[in-house]
């Protein structure tokens, strides 16, 4: 949230993935080290700023079921930021 203050009217695109804080796994949100808390300070900070830029998510596309990844991180983007 303080980076993307920081960065206020020069944020140009919003990047989400999650891994185990040491390697970049890409995967599906909340399995790895990020939590519903730091993400939803993250889209109220977004909100705040007046960023309505796209916001991507990065899936490896060997996750044993890519597709359930997706899926999971769209079910949480709904429960904690209230986007579907």
């Amino acid at each position: 949230a303080a980076a993307i203050a920081a960065a206020g009217s020069q944020l140009g695109y919003v990047h989400l993935d999650d891994n185990d804080g040491h390697n970049d796994l890409h995967l599906a949100l909340l399995d790895g080290v990020l939590t519903a808390q730091t993400l939803r300070r993250t889209f109220e900070a977004l909100h705040t700023s007046g960023y309505e830029g796209n916001v991507s998510l990065e899936l490896h596309p060997e996750l044993p079921d890519p597709l359930a990844a997706l899926q999971k991180s769209r079910e949480v983007l709904s429960e904690v930021v209230g986007i579907s």
